[in-house]
């Protein structure tokens, strides 16, 4: 049996031409299924909750600049990620290993101070626990990792 026989059909059942307008319909209708399934964000609730992000070992102008009810915005996706709604600052620790007895001690960094930032989100992006965020506002820009996310009301 021959591949294609004299009229131009493989195997004597399907056109040359019509084989190719099948398969160019084909990855048509693939790549419109991979664009709207992409977009299915849009399609996802907004659920309200509340998410603390702890930025580490800033100076106190920073500190400072992190005021109550101020929008803050999501630096990597450029839009509102919600209301700041509390600020708790202490001072900044870390451990060091002493090279005599291998022990781990615990230290202050002088001028550098640990900050949790709570916020109010309404977001259908997924926010998680050790995701790192990069936030902003007109008076700041800090990054930290969610170290805390409740469920809204």
């Amino acid at each position: 049996m021959k591949i294609m026989d004299e009229k131009g059909r493989l195997f004597g059942v399907l056109n040359i031409i019509d084989l190719l307008i099948i398969l160019f319909a084909a990855a048509i209708v693939s790549v419109v299924i991979m664009f709207l399934s992409a977009n299915s964000t849009i399609n996802k609730a907004q659920t309200e909750s509340k998410i603390t992000i702890e930025v580490l070992a800033v100076e106190k102008d920073l500190c400072d600049a992190m005021k109550v009810d101020k929008k803050i915005y999501d630096r990597v996706q450029n839009k509102s990620l919600g209301t700041l709604v509390d600020v708790r600052v202490k001072p900044a620790e870390e451990y060091n290993t002493s090279l005599l007895t291998g022990e781990h001690i615990k230290s202050a960094v002088p001028q550098r101070y640990n900050v949790e930032l709570d916020i109010n989100t309404q977001s259908s992006e997924d926010l998680y626990v050790g995701k790192i965020m990069s936030v902003e506002t007109k008076d700041f820009t800090a990054a930290g990792y969610i170290i805390k996310k409740e469920a809204g009301e």
